[in-house]
């Protein structure tokens, strides 16, 4: 799920880019406070004791799926990351990158630790350190394709694992668009990103449920002029997308993706709490913003 979301947030990064407006402080914490939400998860289910303590077969599947989940959603982190300091790049703001940077360098967080377990988990065998190392560098491949138009148009080439490899993807997928119609190659990708990505360990329902607030508040950053009355982006045809207006708080809408399942997307008032563990409180993000923006 979370590396389709990237493809289609990737095939529609312009609607949130050139709206010329900057996305609502509301929008950007629900962002900021579901992804530390689930880095706070990760990083407890890989405390030393926590892995250490892998011996039976179920808590070892579940530290296996932990270092997958880890891995497959940096792609939809490092592919919207992108996009928000786009959308600042064009603006001429300083507005939504230092959150996007924060829950960025929070991720990256979350996979140096799972690449030490990878490497050092003796409970793990060589095939099984092998198939999660092929996982890892395919979701770099992908994300430097979908990062790979962005990084053509704008500076966020460092959120790319090969900026050359992703300036050729991008360069590909012009020539592409030229013979083909846009939602006919994003459709291409969605269908490989299924194949290469499938869904074959069963997450516990309260990480599911992370992993469902995260992508919700990503869709409603985007601005509500971007979907079709029924639903989907207006630029694109890969399934059905549809998200609660930033300020509405009585709208609700369904997310759906090709055969994943709805995700409702109910908008609620944010606690004004600081994370144990966050980097910086979002308030103190801000006012660095607001200062930033004065200079």
């Amino acid at each position: 799920m979370q590396a389709e979301a990237a493809a289609i947030l990737s095939s529609n990064s312009t609607h949130l880019i050139e709206f010329g407006e900057p996305i609502s402080d509301e929008s950007l914490q629900r962002y900021w406070d579901s992804s530390w939400q689930r880095q706070r998860t990760w990083m407890k289910l890989l405390s030393s004791k926590i892995h250490e303590q892998a011996r039976s077969v179920s808590q070892f599947e579940n530290l296996l799926t932990v270092l997958e989940e880890i891995f497959v959603s940096e792609i939809l982190t490092r592919t919207f990351t992108a996009i928000l300091i786009a959308g600042d790049q064009r603006l001429q703001l300083t507005s939504a990158e230092p959150i996007a940077r924060n829950v960025y360098r929070g991720h990256l967080q979350a996979r140096q630790h799972a690449l030490e377990i990878l490497v050092n988990a003796p409970q793990m065998t060589t095939e099984q350190c092998a198939q999660v190392d092929r996982l890892r560098r395919k979701v770099e491949r992908w994300t430097d394709l979908l990062l790979g138009p962005l990084v053509l148009r704008y500076n966020v080439g460092e959120f790319c694992f090969s900026e050359s490899r992703a300036k050729d993807f991008g360069s590909e997928h012009r020539t592409d668009t030229k013979l083909q119609t846009t939602d006919a190659v994003w459709s291409l990708v969605l269908v490989g990103l299924r194949l290469a990505f499938p869904q074959t360990r069963q997450l516990p329902p309260e990480r599911e449920q992370l992993h469902n607030q995260v992508v919700e508040s990503v869709l409603a950053c985007f601005p509500s002029q971007a979907f079709r009355a029924e639903g989907p982006f207006k630029s694109a045809n890969l399934g059905r997308l549809a998200r609660s207006s930033s300020i509405d708080e009585k709208a609700h809408t369904d997310f759906v993706l090709g055969n994943l399942p709805a995700i409702q997307i109910k908008p609620k008032p944010l606690p004004n709490r600081k994370p144990s563990n966050a980097i910086i409180s979002f308030a103190e993000l801000r006012r660095l913003t607001d200062g930033l923006n004065e200079l």
